[in-house]
């Protein structure tokens, strides 16, 4: 056994590599995008990554999977931690459902203004790893799985996500 979070030269490609992927699940959404070049696929498990975790202003280091509870994560992509007002009232309108969610921006430069947690790129290598760009979305099942990924999200496509996961035997 190896611990990802202390052998940094070989942590992403142990983490990919080690961890059951349920490509094919009924819990997860196909990767019809293509437009990915990297990142874990739905039903792949996250990678892990070293991140600032921004908190109710303060800053304390981190992974990526720090910001994983047992709740839907959607993980979106932006320089500054802006997200478009479209998802925000979709993440408000989550949060006060029985459906256990959290929208938290990843932020390639540290974040001026604050929301209530924000995940900040400090080292510079989460985007890359994810083969994302800002206005990509990864949406994240409770056990740490990735759902579903979008290179740009509309809130229908989330939402209906995680409708498809909560009621996967209902979907053709």
């Amino acid at each position: 056994m190896i611990n990802p979070r202390q052998s940094a030269a070989i942590t992403y490609v142990v983490a990919e590599r080690s961890a059951a992927t349920y490509g094919d699940s009924p819990l997860g959404l196909a990767d019809h995008s293509g437009e990915f070049h990297a990142g874990p696929r739905p039903g792949a498990v996250l990678l892990e990554c070293p991140l600032s975790i921004v908190e109710d202003g303060r800053v304390r280091e981190g992974h990526l999977t720090d910001l994983v509870a047992p709740q839907f994560a959607a993980f979106y992509f932006t320089e500054d931690g802006a997200i478009p007002e479209e998802l925000n009232a979709l993440g408000r309108e989550l949060s006060n459902s029985p459906v256990p969610f959290q929208l938290i921006p990843v932020t390639r430069n540290r974040p001026s203004k604050t929301p209530d947690l924000v995940g900040w790129d400090h080292t510079g290598k989460l985007f890359a790893l994810y083969g994302a760009q800002p206005g990509s979305l990864y949406l994240v099942r409770p056990d740490g799985h990735v759902l579903a990924r979008w290179r740009r999200a509309a809130s229908a496509e989330l939402s209906g996500a995680i409708e498809h996961a909560l009621r996967p035997q209902l979907q053709s």
